[in-house]
């Protein structure tokens, strides 16, 4: 059994490599649009490390992709 068929919670750890790099992408946007503005300053020191640990997981999801899983 391979690893993109190993079941968590009804699906395959390649979809919640997915479904975690875009929430960190999403949430890190988010943060950055409403820092800019002025409105989200608690938050803005984690800003860099959700964009970080978005693309890592984005790239960990692709690369199994292009391994064939």
């Amino acid at each position: 059994m391979s690893l993109s068929y190993t079941v968590l919670l009804g699906f395959p750890v390649i979809y919640w490599m997915g479904f975690i790099s875009l929430f960190f992408l999403v949430c890190a946007g988010l943060i950055g649009v409403l820092n800019r503005f002025g409105k989200f300053y608690v938050a803005a020191p984690y800003h860099p490390w959700l964009g970080a640990s978005g693309i890592v997981f984005a790239l960990i999801h692709v690369s199994m992709h292009f391994f064939g899983y």
